[in-house]
């Protein structure tokens, strides 16, 4: 009998200790993602519902970010799955004119990467609703390492004109050489996105909300 109650303790913890690793990294996107494996998923998600990019969890806000408001990356207000990232901003005419954060590749960013080179992807694909005053922006990139100008990397700049308050578009941004021979074999972040002036003058900002952000290799 004892036995019997030790193996079935054992057998509890294993299941436990399971359940746990699927939760903070759930099994369809633990499989084919190590670059040392040089084996990588024709679609890897880096944000569907919750950060799933086995990169930190938390999001990096800029350092010279405005007050990002709202910031919610647990929206309900999302018809295409459970949450979504809410992202709000009002220019205070801050020095920075803009408000905005990252997604990390590496729980330890600062002093580790992600090479990129094997992937094969070729696309940064992503959803977005919400509403955008005429001189605001929503820009959705992939930071370069060492390039601090958004307009030098493969971004995608989304006008009020693009966007709809009600309906869910899909948006792409092809990479290029501006990543792949810059910072594709050591990428510190996935994504930037922010929203910003889209001149000199102060803007009245908006409020957006993304959801399903991931590479593709076609």
């Amino acid at each position: 009998m004892n036995k019997i109650k030790i193996s079935t303790l054992i057998i509890g913890l294993i299941c436990v200790v399971f359940l746990v690793s699927c939760e903070r990294y759930p099994i369809e996107h633990l499989t084919g993602t190590n670059d040392r494996l040089d084996s990588w998923p024709e679609t890897f998600t880096i944000y569907d519902d919750l950060v799933k990019s086995k990169g930190l969890q938390d999001p990096i806000v800029w350092s010279d970010s405005e007050s990002l408001e709202p910031f919610n990356m647990k929206s309900t207000d999302n018809p295409l799955g459970y949450y979504c990232i809410q992202l709000g901003w009002r220019d205070s005419q801050e020095a920075s004119k803009y408000a905005g954060f990252g997604l990390a590749t590496r729980e330890n960013y600062t002093i580790e990467t992600i090479d990129m080179t094997t992937s094969g992807y070729n696309y940064l694909e992503f959803w977005a609703k919400g509403q955008l005053s005429s001189d605001c922006i929503l820009r959705v990139n992939i930071p370069v390492p060492g390039i601090s100008n958004p307009a030098l990397t493969d971004l995608c700049d989304i006008t009020s004109a693009d966007i709809s308050p009600d309906v869910w578009r899909k948006f792409r941004i092809t990479i290029t050489t501006k990543t792949r021979d810059n910072g594709w074999n050591a990428l510190v972040y996935y994504v930037g996105i922010a929203l910003t002036r889209k001149g000199t003058a102060k803007s009245a900002g908006g409020v957006v909300y993304i959801d399903n952000i991931r590479f593709t290799k076609s």
